[in-house]
Formats: structure tokens, sequence, C-alpha cells
């Protein structure tokens, strides 16, 4: 053999394997909409006036979720527990109507 075969076979040795493609994920699930309580719809709206450090969740999630009551008038459940958690947390802005009486349970 020449020494370019040598070279090749040398060269294959040192490569990486190639990794197998991971399997497909299953499907995501409908997310299921609601229709929004007026006291979820008041806290949305007061929620996003509120000041918030930059460039969090939180600040995103309020004037995304405004936007989306206004428009659809639809939430889900995740989204309306996280709404009780940040009127929670921002209580001291808010108007006292629309804070929760007690902390939301798995908040911390």
């Amino acid at each position: 053999m020449s020494g370019w075969a040598e070279f090749w076979r040398a060269l294959d040795a040192r490569a990486k394997p190639v990794k197998p493609e991971p399997p497909p994920k299953p499907p995501r699930e409908k997310v299921a909409y609601r229709e929004v309580t007026e006291l979820e719809y008041q806290r949305a709206l007061a929620l996003s006036g509120c000041r918030f450090p930059p460039a969090t969740f939180a600040k995103r999630f309020a004037r995304e979720l405004k936007h989306q009551v206004i428009a659809r008038e639809e939430i889900t459940d995740r989204q309306a527990a996280c709404l009780e958690r940040f009127c929670w947390t921002y209580r001291r802005q808010l108007p006292d109507q629309l804070v929760p009486p007690t902390k939301p349970p798995g908040w911390q």
C-alpha cells in the first residue's frame, strides 16, 4: 500500500464516532384555555403597571398576559396560578382588593 492509504486509514482511526440521532420527542398535549374571570382580568391589567427588575420573567409575563387577556380573554390554569403568585410578590404595588388573601401554595 502506498503512503496515502496508510494516511487515510490513520485519519479514519482518529476520527470521532458519529452520534446516533436521538429518538423523536412525543407530541405535546394541547393546552386547555378557559375564560378569564373578572378578578384575573383586573389583576392582569394592574400587574402590567407594576415596576419590575429589568429583563425578568415577571416583567415579560405581565406584559404578554395583559395583551393576551385583552385580545382573547382566555387564560390557562398555569397562567392563572402564575398570575396569582406574581400578584402576591408585587402586592405592595397593587390595590388591596387584587392581592390574594394568603400566600399561594407552592410559592417560595
